[in-house]
Formats: structure tokens, C-alpha cells, sequence
């Protein structure tokens, strides 16, 4: 069964700004310009990231070096948190704008967590980030390219939207390039799914860098579709 968005909420922004108030004021923002890469696969990182402002892309290549964007980090959003199990990077993350991230290492991370009873606040982190992943994979078995890149705009909604008559508005740009990696299709196809979306009133552009995304009216179209 499918995961509702209310299952999956929890609030990471709250988690973050514990943690923060918890630890020892050793680590300082680093700032990143667009297109900055916070690091690359393959590379050895012992840090956690939490992001305090503008916005991540987490990318994977395949074998055959075919890139897949696996998420986009909002403000409150960790990243880096495979380095809990290894050092080495399996995945690049680079600023889509300019950004602030803090880094926590990991050892400074466990320390904090196990010191000021954070184990089950990180672990509630982890698990919802855990099911979010579930739900993704979900729409890739059981849904068809427009399928997923409608789930993929509700998620993205859901994640970078505010509120704006009714609606939630994406007002930072993502490609269709972008789009279509995360959903695992061409930019074509993605433009022409778009155009279908606009007509059905799904969502509304109202400019080249921004979407109005119908949350209710495009949660029951992903719900159809599964």
C-alpha cells in the first residue's frame, strides 16, 4: 500500500534546529555558488549536511555513466548521511543555487545525538527520508513516465512549494532536463506531458521558472495511476 503524505511527515526543520542547539558552535557555514560541488562520487567525506539556504541536486551515475537525479535538498533538508555507514561518496551533490550548508562530522554527530537524547528524533529522520525512497521506487514498478512525473512534481510541491491562492508554488527553476532524470525519461516527453498537465489544469505556469501545482486535483491523478 501506498504511503499517504500525512505517514510520511515529519518535521525536519524542528529535528534540525535541535540538533543545532545541542552542539558545541565548532562548525561554520560553507557557501556555495550555483553549480558548486559540495562533493563528488568517489570522493572520501566523513560529513553530515544540513542545509540552511537554497537548494541541492543529488545525482547518480549509472554504469553505463548515465546521470540520475535522485532528489533535490531544500532548506532544514540532511544530506550525506551514507557516511554513517562508509566515507566514500557514491553519489555528487552540486548547488542547483547558491546555497549555505553546515557540516557536521560524523563522529561530532554521534557524539551530540547519543549525548542529548537525539537517537530516536535522527532515527524518525532517517525512517521518513527511508519511506519517501520507498515511495518513490513504488512509482518507478508501478507507473508509466507521465505517471511518475506527476508524482514527481506532487513531491517536489510538496517538498519546495508555498502556499499561493490555493495552490503550492514552485518558484525555483527545475529544468526539464532535470525532470527527466529524476523521472527516468526524455526532456521531449517530459514537455509533452507538461503541456497535458497544463490543459487538464493539473497545475498552471505562470512564468518560464515557475509552477502552480494542484495539490489535491494532482494527488488523485497520482493515486490513478498506480
Amino acid at each position: 500500500m501506498l504511503l499517504g503524505h500525512e505517514e510520511l511527515r515529519f518535521d525536519h526543520r524542528a529535528f534540525y534546529k535541535q540538533l543545532c542547539a545541542s552542539m558545541p558552535n565548532r562548525s561554520a557555514s560553507r557557501r556555495l555558488i550555483a553549480n558548486e560541488a559540495l562533493y563528488t562520487c568517489g570522493t572520501e567525506n566523513y560529513n553530515i549536511y544540513f542545509v540552511e539556504s537554497g537548494y541541492l541536486k543529488v545525482s547518480l551515475l549509472s554504469q553505463s555513466a548515465r546521470q540520475c537525479l535522485l532528489d533535490i535538498c531544500a532548506p532544514g533538508d540532511m544530506v550525506g548521511e551514507s557516511c554513517l555507514l562508509c566515507a566514500e561518496r557514491l553519489e555528487t551533490v552540486i548547488a542547483m543555487t547558491p546555497c549555505a550548508v553546515r557540516a557536521i562530522p560524523r563522529a561530532e554527530f554521534l557524539e551530540t545525538v547519543s549525548r542529548h537524547k537525539l537517537v530516536e528524533a535522527s532515527l524518525q529522520y532517517l525512517t521518513a527520508k527511508l519511506l519517501e525512497q520507498q515511495q518513490i521506487v513504488s512509482h518507478f514498478v508501478t507507473a508509466d513516465s507521465e505517471g511518475r512525473l506527476a508524482a514527481t512534481l506532487l513531491r517536489l510541491a510538496r517538498k519546495l512549494g508555498k502556499p499561493h491562492q490555493g495552490r503550492l508554488l514552485i518558484d525555483e527553476k527545475i529544468t526539464q532536463e532535470e525532470l527527466a532524470e529524476i523521472v527516468g525519461t526524455t526532456r521531449s516527453r517530459v514537455g509533452y506531458f507538461l503541456k497535458r498537465f497544463r490543459a487538464t489544469g493539473l497545475i498552471e505556469q505562470p512564468s518560464p521558472t515557475t509552477l502552480l501545482i494542484n495539490e489535491s486535483r494532482l494527488d488523485e491523478y497520482v493515486q490513478s495511476c498506480l
